[in-house]
């Protein structure tokens, strides 16, 4: 038997050898398996650089797409998931890394919905592991947008995580904008909300989402911070600023999600705080006649099913506070009382567990 194998084995190395010289010679070239690359894997199309990376997505085929080695962006560029497009990307042990941006680009971009030239659905990104979790994502958005979600101003489609391990971090605010989520909306446009989104879905592998956070508008503003999961901080200029962006619905089925927000920088007017997962904080205008107090962004609709949700949001004595998970950080202003902020709706069943910054919720067996 042992001589049999090592017969074999000669054979085939020697057929191996064969093939690759006879293909040389000829200027040919193999066409690349996905099991070549990424073990497990059922997706047709394989890619090893960031430049097939970024034209399937620009022209997706097939049912999914999987990464055959470690690929890092190139140039400050990111992925954009178009309206009407449903991409899955399979980690397959490999690395995919975006940050360095400098435009207000969300790190991969998911689109929302449009209406014109025509009506198409909000786009649908969906990030899977076949190696069984040694794969790794890890965005991070430019200023004033998601790490995975909305540009600046812009709301997100749908994003679901079935393995991996992803970390997701929104970009801080500028003097224009307002912070982007971890996953979720971009921060807003002057008076304009921060974005909102479609969705999001875990049901597997390791996922860690922080919202970005704001920063002081000379001495009479601040712009407000993200939601971990969730919408986008108000922005705060010179002349006005804007309310945060509403959060959105968070299924968890399996896997974990840890979700956090960040505190603002800087010395200057009071900013709403982001939630960890829901509502973006609000922009805000202070010693400004008539300038009317701004509202959080609203909560998300909560599931647990299973797996481990983990909420926390950021708070200091700087910061109008949000909800771990609930609402965004309303702000004051010369009209009206501040709005206070708002516990979300969240539902836990068997096999679930949801953990806040003081509390953890198990339900009986």
């Amino acid at each position: 038997m042992g001589c049999g194998a090592g017969v074999m084995l000669r054979a085939v190395r020697t057929l191996a050898v064969f093939t690759a010289v006879f293909m040389a010679a000829f200027g040919l070239e193999l066409a690349a398996t996905p099991s070549a690359f990424a073990a497990g894997t059922t997706c047709t199309q394989v890619v090893t650089t960031w430049g097939d990376l970024t034209s399937y997505f620009a022209a997706p085929t097939g049912d999914c797409v999987a990464l055959g080695a470690d690929i890092t962006n190139a140039g400050g560029e990111n992925l954009t998931v178009a309206s009407g497009q449903a991409i899955t990307l399979d980690l397959a042990g490999n690395t995919l890394t975006i940050s360095g941006l400098t435009s207000a680009i969300a790190g991969i971009n998911v689109a929302d919905a449009v209406t014109t030239p025509v009506a198409l659905a909000a786009g649908t990104f969906t990030v899977d592991d076949s190696s069984g979790g040694s794969g790794h994502l890890t965005v991070t958005g430019g200023p004033t947008s998601a790490g995975i979600g909305g540009n600046v101003g812009k709301t997100a489609g749908q994003v679901t995580i079935t393995g991996g391990t992803v970390t997701a971090t929104g970009g801080n605010s500028t003097s224009t904008g307002g912070a982007g989520a971890g996953i979720g909306g971009g921060g807003g446009l002057g008076s304009s909300a921060g974005g909102s989104g479609a969705g999001l879905t875990v049901s597997g592998g390791t996922v860690t989402a922080i919202g970005g956070g704001g920063i002081a508008v000379g001495t009479t503003g601040r712009s407000g911070s993200a939601a971990g999961v969730g919408g986008g901080g108000g922005a705060a200029n010179a002349l006005t600023a804007g309310p945060g962006g509403n959060g959105f619905p968070v299924v968890v089925s399996g896997g974990s999600l840890d979700a956090s927000s960040s505190a603002p920088s800087g010395t200057g007017g009071t900013g709403g705080g982001g939630a960890g997962v829901g509502g973006g904080g609000a922009g805000t205008r202070i010693n400004t006649s008539g300038f009317p107090a701004r509202a959080g962004g609203s909560e998300s609709a909560v599931t647990v099913s299973g797996g481990t949700l983990t909420a926390m949001s950021a708070a200091d004595g700087s910061l109008n506070l949000a909800e771990d998970v609930g609402s965004g950080g309303g702000t004051p202003g010369m009209i009206g009382p501040t709005p206070s902020s708002t516990v979300g709706a969240w539902s836990i069943s068997s096999g679930g567990t949801l953990r806040l910054e003081r509390y953890e919720f198990v339900p009986r067996g």
